[in-house]
């Protein structure tokens, strides 16, 4: 049971950021959806189920609620019908009778709560039988000054003066500057012609004219005597090089030469070797590190994966802590990683990292270009203290949004409470438990649940044995 006493003060500070009443929503900038409405709640008799009813109840985005919290506790398991009235929010613990404040976040994005107060609806509910009123608390201080309100808009316009005087008669103004030339006038009528000119003197001669053609070629004189003999040539350029003949026999062997000294002896221990072996990925292939990394693919309940879907490159149709196994190796494999990698996950039926991993004495790295150690060990993996966030995925990228992962397990590799029936689930009606891979705390491993269908999907932590 939740006390109610324990709550109280969280839940009254909680709606002092969001109106208190029976409900509070912000209008939406250009958005054509209507503001979100609650108008009843009801908490079943076990004190576990919310049952929330209005109108437009998937949100602003239209992408369906994000979380509920009731007095302080936060649920992510929540749901609402299709057509926007009703939102079933689901708490894994029993709350005390009284009367608390509800919030709803509705889904901006996958995997992201809206933070903007105009997608979001309070309501107060009441737990059991309502008892007395209690005593009216003292007056509370006097808030701050409001901020000034708009400007109120214009009066009308007053009617027209009456005309003044007219003034006294300005000076008169200086002479302005000339005007530009004008156009050129139209030219006028030719005069009469003139009288014949005398005969002028005779020019000089012309110059010679070209030569004429040549004429025909006359025939040919008789032959003369031969010539003397020429001179010997010069002595022409050598041929291409013949064949090489054959081998000759072999001569005898030398003589063995002397022994060379004996090489610096090699390590013999597996920690003498880690110490000399720089390359990253040959430390994890020799068993100097362990790799852990998340999957790229995320995943609904049953863990299954269909190729080109949810950042899967394969498909895997085995469900359970098979499938998350088979998930993991196929994404180790397509990254070119070393080894043998199971999911991180447990079920009801003995599987669990504490009870099926090896433990290893080796520390464990993501794979990022660096080589990141997240625990120096398999007790300090498990020990709910991390160095470093698991945040990579096999071919070391950063996993930069949708930071959640299936675990069912507490941090030190135990079965928690919720495994969506043994990893097999696609209902809503059934939860998973999960962990967020930016924490370096215990619930890097377990922070909260999920329903197991579709609105969800997580992706895995993957370690190497």
């Amino acid at each position: 049971m939740i006390p109610k006493q324990s709550l109280k003060a969280f839940a009254r500070a909680a709606m002092i950021a969001f109106t208190l009443g029976t409900f509070a929503a912000a209008a939406y900038g250009s958005n054509t959806n209507p503001p979100p409405v609650v108008t009843d709640a009801s908490m079943n008799a076990a004190g576990t189920v919310l049952t929330l009813s209005g109108a437009n109840l998937y949100g602003e985005y239209g992408n369906g609620v994000c979380s509920v919290t009731m007095g302080g506790i936060t649920t992510h398991s929540a749901t609402n019908n299709n057509a926007g009235t009703t939102i079933t929010a689901r708490f894994s613990l029993a709350f005390s009778p009284g009367s608390y404040a509800v919030l709803v976040l509705f889904q901006a994005s996958r995997n992201q709560c809206d933070p903007n107060p105009a997608d979001q609806a309070t309501i107060d509910v009441t737990v059991g039988a309502v008892g007395p009123s209690g005593p009216t608390g003292p007056t509370g201080l006097k808030g701050p000054t409001g901020p000034a309100g708009a400007t109120g808009p214009a009066g009308a316009t007053g009617p027209v003066g009456a005309t003044g005087p007219a003034g006294p008669a300005g000076a008169t103004g200086t002479t302005g500057p000339a005007g530009p030339a004008g156009a050129t006038g139209a030219t006028g009528p030719a005069g009469p012609a003139g009288a014949t000119g005398a005969t002028g003197p005779a020019g000089p001669a012309g110059a010679t004219g070209a030569i004429g053609p040549s004429g025909p070629t006359g025939p040919a004189g008789a032959s003369g005597p031969s010539g003397p003999a020429g001179a010997t040539g010069a002595i022409g350029p050598s041929g291409p090089t013949g064949p090489a003949g054959a081998s000759g026999p072999s001569g005898p062997a030398g003589a063995t030469g002397a022994i060379g000294p004996s090489g610096p002896r090699g390590p013999t221990q597996l920690s003498d070797v880690c110490s000399v072996v720089t390359y990253n990925l040959g430390k994890a292939t020799i068993g100097c590190v362990k790799i852990v990394f998340d999957t790229n693919a995320t995943f609904i309940g049953n863990l299954t994966a269909t190729a080109g879907t949810n950042g899967a490159t394969y498909t895997q149709t085995a469900s359970g802590v098979a499938g998350g196994n088979a998930d993991c190796q196929a994404e180790a494999a397509a990254a070119g990683l070393p080894g043998t990698y199971k999911a991180w996950l447990s079920d009801s039926l003995g599987n669990s990292p504490a009870a099926t991993f090896s433990q290893s004495t080796v520390p464990y790295v993501t794979p990022d270009p660096g080589f990141t150690q997240v625990a120096s060990n398999w007790t300090q993996l498990t020990s709910g203290t991390l160095s470093a966030g698991i945040d990579y995925t096999a071919g070391g990228n950063f996993i930069e949004e949708g930071n959640y992962v299936w675990t069912g397990s507490n941090a030190n590799g135990t079965p928690s409470t919720n495994n969506c029936n043994n990893w097999t689930s696609t209902s809503n009606n059934d939860i998973g438990d999960q962990g967020n891979i930016t924490d370096t705390g215990s619930t890097w491993s377990l922070s909260g649940n999920e329903p197991c269908g579709g609105d969800i999907l997580d992706h895995l932590v993957c370690v190497q044995q």
